[in-house]
């Protein structure tokens, strides 16, 4: 009877997670929040549904993207390789959507690729990897928001490169996240903002950073990290 009983009020959690609503909104106000709850959520409510479209399928994998980095972030590295497995089954799964910028699968595959780096530090030619997907995303559409934020982000984090070029690259991102309507309650859009204050401080510009910071906040007031966190330290500098 106990087993019954669990296996009842299991299908019935996976029923309650279904039906729920999960929309960019809420997902992206549980990503201000940095707790990103929501997200763990949505995206297991779907490992198992094979029926998505197009849309929700580059959907998820948008939000696999984001949510990965995250995990690994936080040291939960046997969740993140839970779902790097299942991030790159749904990156290959892209390929077969007719009129899919492949400039975004190349971002994905570079994701990957950085994904296994990060778990692997060992596994260099990962990070080689990395590099070349991100060099395909920009060639094959330079105006994609994700491929310039990834190469913003790569610029940044390049001992070797400029942050000047990152400084650029990751304007010019925002500018076409806000070109194509993928400014509101965008994940990718916020995290590509602040890598430009992050930018911005490294080049000594502080009050540039203040400023770019305090634009955030105006749009998103909850932004608890940059809000609590990181503002003020900047501030005190």
């Amino acid at each position: 009877m106990k087993h019954i009983f669990a296996t009842i009020a299991f299908l019935s959690l996976s029923m309650l997670l279904m039906a729920r609503d999960f929309s960019d909104e809420e997902l992206y106000n549980d990503y201000l929040t940095g707790k990103m709850v929501l997200w763990g959520e949505y995206l297991a409510a779907n490992d198992n549904n094979g029926n998505v479209n197009d849309e929700e399928l580059q959907r998820l994998v948008n939000y696999d993207y984001g949510y990965i980095a995250w995990l690994i972030d936080e040291q939960r590295r046997d969740d993140a390789q839970h779902r790097l497995a299942i991030f790159q089954r749904r990156v290959e799964m892209l390929k077969q959507i007719e009129d899919i910028d492949m400039a975004d699968v190349y971002v994905y595959q570079a994701a990957v690729a950085a994904f296994n780096w990060m778990l692997n530090k060992i596994k260099l030619n990962y990070a080689k990897k990395a590099i070349d997907y991100t060099d395909k995303a920009i060639k094959e559409n330079a105006t994609n928001p994700r491929a310039l934020s990834l190469l913003g982000n790569a610029q940044f984090n390049n001992p070797f490169g400029s942050n000047k070029d990152a400084v650029k690259t990751l304007l010019r991102a925002i500018e076409m996240f806000q070109r194509y309507g993928e400014d509101k309650h965008s994940w990718g859009y916020t995290a590509t903002r602040l890598s430009l204050v992050q930018c911005y401080e490294k080049l000594g510009q502080k009050d540039k950073a203040i400023q770019y910071a305090k634009q955030i906040l105006t749009d998103s007031p909850e932004f608890i990290y940059l809000r609590d966190v990181y503002l003020p330290k900047l501030m005190k500098k």
